[in-house]
């Protein structure tokens, strides 16, 4: 829910004075304590952006058996398209605390649940191995082509249904202590 994830500035303002107060008082500061002090230190600057590209998907096939659905199943069945995944970290800083999964998990059960797309793609040059890791093992994506004219895997994130999608999404999102949920002032 967006309503969850969006505050008002006096809960930015609560927030800031409760993280200030803790950090004063504690003298070894946790992992999850500086990453919390990065994003309240940072919430005023973007660090990046993540995108969605909607397409048709060619793979789907109207006559297949396992994409037909009876008419009270309707709200489960993927739609006939498809979305490439982008995220990008600008702020090397931002790198490496989670902030690039949660925002993939984030988009991708917002377009499974509400735009009922089950297939997601993402393309990272090769050189780009922490992006490459990311999506491969912390996300599920599993590779399905190498474009070497552009030095670029290609990944893909597929299930049968949207609820299949949706619950491997919410399993990848809680799995990981790391993610917090970055709460940005409107």
């Amino acid at each position: 829910n967006l309503d969850d994830i969006l505050v008002t500035e006096e809960d930015y303002e609560n927030t800031n004075t409760e993280v200030n107060e803790k950090n004063e008082s504690a003298e070894d500061e946790s992992t999850s304590a500086k990453e919390f002090n990065f994003v309240t230190k940072t919430l005023n600057a973007m660090v990046g952006d993540v995108n969605l590209f909607l397409s048709d998907d060619d793979d789907y096939d109207d006559d297949d058996d396992s994409n037909s659905h009876e008419e009270d199943d309707s709200k489960n069945k993927p739609t006939k398209r498809m979305a490439e995944l982008d995220v990008m970290i600008a702020e090397q800083d931002a790198r490496g605390k989670g902030i690039g999964k949660e925002c993939a998990c984030m988009m991708m059960l917002y377009a499974t649940k509400y735009l009922k797309i089950c297939k997601f793609v993402v393309r990272i040059n090769e050189d780009n191995v922490a992006s490459r890791k990311m999506f491969e093992q912390a996300l599920g994506f599993r590779e399905v082509n190498y474009a070497a004219c552009f030095q670029q895997y290609e990944y893909e994130f597929k299930h049968e249904t949207c609820e299949a999608s949706i619950e491997a999404l919410e399993k990848i999102c809680d799995a990981n202590d790391k993610i917090q949920k970055w709460h940005v002032p409107c």
